[in-house]
């Protein structure tokens, strides 16, 4: 079963440390706690990554997540909340569920449902169809503000993830990735 302890280190890798980003309304930015979200919480911007990770934890953390069966999809299901908020982190995964033939409705929650559903797919065949639904989010993302652009290759990363030759990022940013991509490849 998914464990939160050994997600929270692919969240902090993709967050990095701190920063502010070009176009980024979020603003100042510590292990990818911005300071508009913390304000908005009524929270202190976290001054360590344990810090970080137990906000991770307490605000993106669904306890059934940890009945997921398989460690990398739920680690994708959390990376994608982080980065892009839970409805969209959720939405993206029902649509990816409903592209593997799932029966179940896009409502933006991880309810057993969605669980169920997760649980009932094939690990690798899940994560093509989250990858597709994620970097599809972020293109929408870009091409909403041109200056965004700079983030295309680190946001394709991002969706691609586990990609440890980079494959699969290539391939997103080429529009040549697709649900059956590997097979294709091999």
């Amino acid at each position: 079963m998914a464990d939160f302890f050994l997600a929270i280190p692919v969240i902090l890798q993709h967050e990095g440390k701190e920063g502010t980003l070009r176009a980024d309304p979020g603003g100042f930015t510590r292990y990818g706690w911005s300071t508009a979200e913390c304000v908005q919480l009524g929270i202190s911007l976290p001054a360590t990554a344990a810090e970080a990770t137990t906000l991770y934890q307490k605000y993106f953390w669904n306890p059934l997540y940890n009945q997921i069966v398989s460690q990398n999809v739920a680690t994708k299901i959390l990376d994608d909340c982080v980065n892009q908020g839970t409805p969209t982190g959720i939405g993206n995964l029902q649509k990816a569920l409903i592209k593997t033939g799932a029966s179940l409705a896009v409502d933006r929650n991880f309810g057993s449902a969605t669980l169920a559903a997760v649980n009932a797919v094939a690990e690798e065949t899940l994560l093509r169809q989250i990858r597709l639904q994620q970097y599809a989010t972020y293109d929408t993302w870009i091409r909403q503000n041109p200056v965004r652009a700079s983030y295309r290759n680190n946001l394709a990363s991002r969706a691609a993830w586990p990609d440890p030759q980079g494959t699969i990022t290539k391939a997103l940013i080429a529009g040549t990735y697709t649900a059956d991509f590997e097979t294709s490849v091999a």
